[in-house]
C-alpha cells in the first residue's frame, strides 16, 4: 500500500476502524465475516479508483461557482432555471461515474448544453432581428402593391403604426414546469396583442 496516495490511506484506516467498530459488537461468526468481505471490498474499490475523476469533479464544481456569480446578471429568469436544471442533472450523474472517460463526457456535455443558452444580450439581439424581419416583410409586402395615391397614403400610415407596435411589443414569462420536451409557462403581455406569445415564443425556439 505504499504506493496509494494519503487521501486513499485515509479512507481504508477509515474503513478498518469502522469494520473493527462493528465487529466487535456481533455475535455471530456468519455477520463478523460478511461484514469483513463488505470491507473488503470497499477497499479493493478505493485502490482501483481513479483519482483523476476527483480532480476532474472537483475543477468543475470550482468553475461552477464561478459562473454562478454572473449568471444572474447574463441570463434570463427561465434560462438560469434552465441551467440550473441541466447543472444538477450533471452532478447526479457525476455521483455514478466510475470512469475519467464518462466524467469529462458529462463535464463536456454540461458545458455544450450551457453554450446553446442563450444569455440576455443574445435573446434581445435575436428579438431585435426578427422584429427587424417582420418589418421588412411589411414594407415589402406594401411596395409589391399598386395602391392608389390615397390608399398608398393609408398603407403607409397602418404599416408606421404596424411597425410602432412591433417595437413597443413585450411579454413576461413564467416557467411553471420543464418536461422532456416541452416547457409549461405562464406568458404575461405587458404590451400588444395576444397573437404576440406566439411570435416571442417562436424567436426563443419554443414554438
Amino acid at each position: 500500500m505504499s504506493n496509494l496516495s494519503t487521501k486513499k490511506l485515509e479512507k481504508i484506516k477509515e474503513i478498518i476502524i469502522d469494520t473493527n467498530n462493528a465487529i466487535r459488537y456481533v455475535e455471530n461468526k456468519d455477520d463478523i465475516i460478511s461484514q469483513i468481505n463488505t470491507s473488503k471490498q470497499a477497499i479493493l474499490e478505493i485502490i482501483a479508483w481513479d483519482e483523476r475523476i476527483d480532480t476532474a469533479v472537483e475543477q468543475f464544481i470550482d468553475e461552477i461557482n464561478e459562473l454562478k456569480i454572473i449568471i444572474d446578471s447574463y441570463y434570463s429568469e427561465e434560462n438560469q432555471e434552465l441551467i440550473t436544471e441541466y447543472l444538477e442533472n450533471a452532478i447526479e450523474e457525476l455521483s455514478k461515474v466510475k470512469t475519467l472517460e464518462e466524467t469529462e463526457l458529462i463535464i463536456n456535455n454540461f458545458y455544450l448544453k450551457l453554450d446553446s443558452v442563450k444569455t440576455l444580450e443574445e435573446e434581445k439581439e435575436a428579438l431585435d432581428q426578427f422584429k427587424e424581419e417582420k418589418i421588412s416583410e411589411l414594407i415589402s409586402y406594401k411596395n409589391n402593391k399598386n395602391y392608389s395615391k390615397k390608399n398608398n397614403k393609408k398603407a403607409e400610415e397602418i404599416i408606421a403604426n404596424a411597425i410602432k407596435k412591433i417595437n413597443s411589443s413585450k411579454t413576461s414569462e413564467e416557467v411553471i414546469k420543464i418536461y422532456n420536451d416541452v416547457t409549461h409557462l405562464r406568458v404575461n403581455i405587458l404590451t400588444g396583442r395576444t397573437h404576440q406569445i406566439r411570435v416571442h415564443m417562436k424567436h426563443i425556439n419554443h414554438p
